[in-house]
C-alpha cells in the first residue's frame, strides 16, 4: 500500500522495477514481512505451471477433489486463530471480523461439499410421450476457464494461505482417493 500512496519519484519515460514488496500492518505501519515481487517473467512462469497442472486436476475424480477440499477445510479449522491474526495484521480489520470471515469460508465450503454431487447429477427436465429431455454435466475442459479466472477464484481464498502453513492436498490422481 505504501508504494501506491508514496510512489517512487521517476521520470515518466523511466520504468521502475521492484524486487521486494514490503507488507505493512495498516493499523500501525509496522513491517510484517517482505516478499519477492513478481515481474512479467515470473507471472508468465507461474501461469504456465498452472496451465500445465490443469489436465491432472481435470482428470481427478470428484471424490478426490472433495477430499482435497475437505483437507483444506480441516487445515483452516486447525489454524483458524493464526490465520485470523495474519488477516488482521495484513488488513487492519478487527480480529473478530477476520474470524468471522474464516467461519464464513467454512460454511461456504460445507455448502459446496454437501451440494456438489446433486448439482452435477443428471436432471430430467421433461419426460412425456416417449420424449425425454435431460441436463447432463460433462467434465470441464482446461479451456473452459482461463488462468485469470482461476487466479481470481484462488484470490478469494488466498488469505487462508498467508500463514504459509502447508494444507495437504495432492492433485496426483494416483495419490488421492477415488
Amino acid at each position: 500500500i505504501s508504494v501506491l500512496l508514496n510512489p517512487p519519484h521517476r521520470d515518466r519515460n523511466q520504468k521502475t522495477t521492484m524486487s521486494q514488496l514490503a507488507i505493512h500492518n495498516p493499523a500501525n505501519g509496522h513491517l510484517i514481512t517482505s516478499v519477492a515481487a513478481d515481474d512479467a517473467s515470473t507471472v508468465a512462469s507461474k501461469a504456465a505451471r498452472g496451465r500445465a497442472a490443469q489436465p491432472t486436476w481435470a482428470a481427478t475424480s470428484l471424490t478426490a477433489r472433495k477430499a482435497c477440499i475437505t483437507a483444506f477445510r480441516a487445515g483452516v479449522v486447525r489454524d483458524l486463530e493464526s490465520l485470523a491474526q495474519t488477516m488482521t495484521q495484513e488488513t487492519g480489520k478487527p480480529i473478530k471480523m477476520s474470524r468471522n470471515e474464516l467461519n464464513g469460508l467454512l460454511a461456504r465450503l460445507d455448502f459446496f461439499l454437501a451440494e456438489v454431487e446433486a448439482a452435477l447429477a443428471t436432471q430430467t427436465v421433461f419426460a412425456e410421450g416417449g420424449m425425454t429431455e435431460q441436463i447432463q454435466h460433462t467434465p470441464w475442459q482446461h479451456d473452459d476457464f482461463d488462468v485469470g479466472t482461476v487466479l481470481g477464484l484462488w484470490a478469494a481464498t488466498s488469505s487462508c494461505l498467508r500463514s504459509r502453513r502447508a494444507i495437504p492436498c495432492s492433485t496426483n490422481p494416483r495419490n488421492t482417493p477415488r
